[in-house]
């Protein structure tokens, strides 16, 4: 039987998930989550799974006729099955996917209200050869979104000529727009309706009328400044000040028990590029970016971010600056293949100091050193080496462990690797910008966590 790959990409970073036996229903063939209770219908198979007051459903349709357009089936899939049962707070977000071996499809979402909490309802049509097939996917819990990337990866449709087509669903797919640093990928849509768009200077984050910019490091903020106002002042001097006038309402606050010493500045200005009154807040904590947030007025930013800066005292605690720090997660963007060139290489260094608790004398100190390195080059081949050297000063043992393959991209934000240490890799993967060029964050989905890496040459 002759199999055809369509493969449409996902947004989410896709983790290792437990998956129940491989089922069908109706032209369907699919692979359900483990564990989730199940249901069948006439019409319908549909999984679902609750922990608490966190939930996700998914509904897999028996196909229908085709109404003629990817367009129609979509729009009246929408309508018999997301607002009639959903109510959704606004139409869809749409994904457009191109079409592939005669099979169209079109992905959207929208937020909704479930027992006076938010939720999110996604529709993906698949229209080809006569027929129509929609999955619907609603959920309170975004964790639950890579179970649900992860059943409509693994469908295959049966068309009428007993070929079999394999698809990959996003609820958003990325444009691909190559720019001049030669990267496949400079913006990306999340599931939270937030944007993010490389610029020359920062990465712009959008959301409606909010705008949030991710600031690069630069050698005048990289800089350590020992007095945190002159600091706060630096800061907002060059980053913020040179494009916006008529300061009113300057506010600082950087007086806090935080061990990540944050600061919070803030102000209303006139934009030098629109004309327009805004309310504008310069924020940093810890080893994050500084992060510029502007929106229309105080009540905006407060509404949206749950930040008020009359309530600031030496005393805040870590937990309430997160809706501004995590805002900092959205210097994200996809993977291609045609991105992977040249040596990417991450070096680590720790030490630890050894005292003696009864004389208070040196008992010596231990280090611990790792270079790892990925060479890409032509016809996706890579090698790769790892070199350890580690032990108590005076007695440090080396070891490197090289190994040499081929790569490929599994998704927007997968990639895998024939040999690493011995045996083949699946690495979630994605880049973040810096001034000029990019990051590379990797992490092997059997060991969590992730490693950056940076371009050499």
């Amino acid at each position: 039987m002759k199999k055809n790959y369509l493969a449409l990409l996902l947004l989410c970073c896709i983790s290792k998930c437990a998956l129940a036996q491989k089922e069908s229903f109706d032209i369907i063939q699919f692979t359900g989550p483990a564990g989730w209770t199940k249901e069948i219908k006439n019409n319908r198979i549909s999984y679902s799974v609750k922990n608490k007051n966190v939930w996700c459903q998914i509904g897999i349709f028996k196909s229908v006729t085709s109404k003629g357009t990817i367009e129609q089936d979509f729009e009246s899939e929408w309508q018999e099955l997301i607002v009639s049962t959903y109510h959704p707070a606004a139409g869809p977000k749409i994904t457009d996917i191109p079409e592939k071996d005669g099979w169209k499809i079109k992905s959207g979402g929208s937020p909704f209200t479930f027992k006076q909490n938010n939720a999110v309802v996604m529709l993906t049509t698949i229209s080809g050869y006569g027929k129509s097939v929609s999955i619907v996917a609603a959920t309170n819990y975004t964790d639950y979104l890579t179970n649900v990337q992860q059943l409509i990866a693994s469908i295959k449709l049966d068309k009428s000529d007993s070929q079999i087509i394999s698809v990959l669903t996003p609820s958003e797919t990325p444009k691909s727009s190559t720019n001049k640093n030669g990267f496949s990928y400079s913006s990306s849509n999340f599931d939270d309706g937030w944007t993010a768009i490389e610029k020359p200077d920062w990465v712009e984050v959008k959301k409606g009328e909010i705008k949030v910019l991710i600031h690069y490091a630069n050698a005048v903020t990289n800089t350590y400044i020992p007095n945190r106002d002159v600091a706060t002042t630096t800061a907002w001097n060059n980053l913020v000040a040179p494009r916006y006038s008529n300061l009113k309402n300057y506010f600082v606050f950087n007086n806090s028990l935080d061990p990540e010493a944050p600061y919070f500045v803030s102000g209303n200005a006139t934009e030098n590029s629109t004309g327009k009154t805004v309310y504008v807040v310069l924020f940093k904590r810890g080893k994050s970016n500084c992060i510029e947030f502007i929106c229309a007025d105080k009540n905006t930013f407060i509404k949206n971010f749950n930040v008020d800066q009359s309530k600031l005292e030496f005393y805040t605690t870590f937990e309430y600056w997160e809706p501004l720090k995590r805002m900092a997660s959205y210097n994200k963007f996809a993977i291609a293949n045609a991105d992977f060139k040249g040596k990417w290489t991450n070096d680590f260094t720790g030490i630890q100091q050894y005292v003696n608790v009864y004389t208070g004398f040196d008992a010596g100190m231990s280090t611990y050193q790792s270079r790892e390195n990925f060479q890409f080059s032509t016809g996706n081949l890579y090698k790769w080496d790892l070199t350890v050297a580690s032990g108590m000063v005076g007695n440090i043992k080396g070891k490197t462990t090289k190994t040499n393959g081929k790569f490929s991209i599994a998704s927007l934000w997968q990639m895998r690797f024939s040999d690493i240490s011995g045996k083949p890799a699946l690495y979630d993967a994605y880049f973040s910008c810096v001034k000029g060029g990019r990051v590379l964050w990797l992490s092997n989905t059997q060991y969590p966590g992730y490693t950056a890496f940076g371009k050499v040459n």
